[in-house]
């Protein structure tokens, strides 16, 4: 199990850039200068050179993959597979050196670092023996990986490499036409190579064409077949930037797992894959779409199966207040704000902090106006004007605290003096309707 920091990634990429400086005499000024900026900020990570000579040494020992697998295992505890297990591997965390190898380097590249960590989650997965294997990102094509190599049935969620080798080209290529002609090719180019014709015939009567497929398609990293009719879903958001990205040179929408294009593809993002979604990579909502809306292969959008009271498992409970959501369903009180894509109260509205069981607990809520809030006030004005901050909700102010505007206030009304006060009962004094607890200020300056 990997034990890093993020203090060591940051050697490693600092040494690595040293190295490549270094080749214009430009490194250890580069290094001082890196170094001078977090000291800024006051953190630990200053690297020097004598370092970078020791983490550079022993760097390629330490990029095998051996200590770059995190996994977890889960049993199932109610339902039709009570009692089953399932091991779980996880995608990258940016501060596991190895991991951010596998994802830009390795699995594209197919090298020993990503098929030793393959191995060794063949080991855990024949030591542990769950019933299935599952896996996001960096996580799902090593899931498809060792149900390649074990035969154990599973799941893989925006994993990287987990188009390639079967595109849909590939799907004419294994049907009687299509197999005649890429046969046909392919014994000319061994003839050409030198290969003696009576060889060359045996050797393609013998061939299973789908682990041809598999071996020359992706250069090797997926040897192993015991996944044949074993169930597996591939679960692929359409707006999944960086798994897309890394899945496949040749941009295709199929898998060599579960040896057709039948994916099941998931909606979510669009328009809007920033932070909260990851760049459409976020394992979170994966878990909240794969079963409440996706399309099975080539079908459109619009073909979708919608079952949107599939966003939770069983007896999990919903989104609470502050909590995302894209639509009502999403939230324990029914109410979401669309725009802000968060839970809002049972009242329709954001409370001044966040509750406790939120994402964010004790954060402000967001908010464009006064009636967005349970409080009735929202601190929006221009830069230069509130101390309290924008857009967030605040409580209002007890009778003579400081004021500038009425919203600021508890009671509504604030003084001429900047001062929260009660409203004027009928015959007080007034200056304009919003004084009054009538609302009614007359002619001659009086509640009334």
């Amino acid at each position: 199990m990997y034990d890093g920091d993020a203090g060591q990634l940051y050697t490693f990429l600092a040494c690595s850039a040293l190295t490549v400086s270094s080749l214009y005499n430009g490194g250890a000024s580069l290094l001082r200068a890196a170094n001078g900026l977090l000291n800024l900020f006051e953190s630990d990570w200053g690297v020097s050179t004598e370092q970078c000579i020791n983490v550079l040494v022993d760097m390629p020992s330490r990029l095998d993959g051996k200590d770059a697998l995190q996994y977890a295992t889960y049993t199932i505890n109610q339902g039709q597979y009570q009692g089953q297990t399932i091991l779980a591997f996880m995608g990258t965390v940016f501060s596991n050196i190895e991991q951010v190898v596998a994802d830009i380097w390795s699995t594209p590249m197919s090298t020993d670092l990503m098929k030793n960590m393959a191995n060794e989650a063949k080991d855990v997965a024949e030591r542990l023996n769950p019933d299935f294997i599952t896996g996001h990102s960096l996580g799902g094509i090593i899931a498809e990986m060792v149900c390649s190599m074990t035969g154990i049935k599973g799941a893989s969620f925006g994993a990287i490499g987990a188009f390639d080798p079967f595109t849909k080209l590939d799907e004419v290529l294994v049907d009687a036409a299509g197999l005649a002609i890429g046969m046909t090719g392919y014994a000319t180019s061994l003839s050409v190579m030198g290969y003696d014709e009576d060889d060359i015939e045996e050797h393609i009567s013998n061939l299973n064409v789908g682990e041809f497929l598999i071996r020359t398609r992706y250069n090797g990293l997926i040897l192993d077949t015991q996944h044949d009719d074993v169930e597996f879903e591939v679960v692929m958001n359409v707006h999944d930037i960086p798994a897309r990205t890394i899945a496949s040179i040749d941009g295709s929408a199929c898998s060599h797992i579960a040896s057709s294009c039948d994916l099941r593809w998931i909606w979510f993002g669009g328009g809007n894959v920033g932070t909260e979604k990851k760049l459409g990579h976020s394992s979170t909502h994966y878990v909240l779409n794969t079963n409440s809306k996706w399309t099975r292969g080539y079908e459109e959008k619009s073909q979708a199966t919608i079952d949107y009271t599939k966003i939770f498992l069983p007896g999990v409970t919903k989104n609470t207040i502050c909590d995302f959501c894209d639509r009502n369903e999403y939230c324990e009180s029914g109410s979401c704000d669309l725009d802000k894509e968060k839970c809002l109260a049972s009242n329709g509205k954001f409370p001044t902090k966040c509750p406790d069981d939120s994402a964010t607990p004790g954060e402000r809520s967001p908010c464009d106006g006064g009636s967005e809030c349970s409080s009735g006030r929202c601190e929006i004005h221009p830069s230069g004007w509130a101390v309290l901050g924008y857009g967030l909700c605040y409580d209002g102010n007890e009778n003579s605290d400081w004021c500038n505007e009425d919203t600021d206030c508890a009671s509504g009304y604030c003084t001429l003096t900047f001062g929260c006060a009660r409203k004027k009962n009928i015959g007080e004094s007034c200056v304009e309707h919003d004084d009054c607890n009538s609302n009614n200020c007359n002619w001659w300056f009086q509640c009334s």
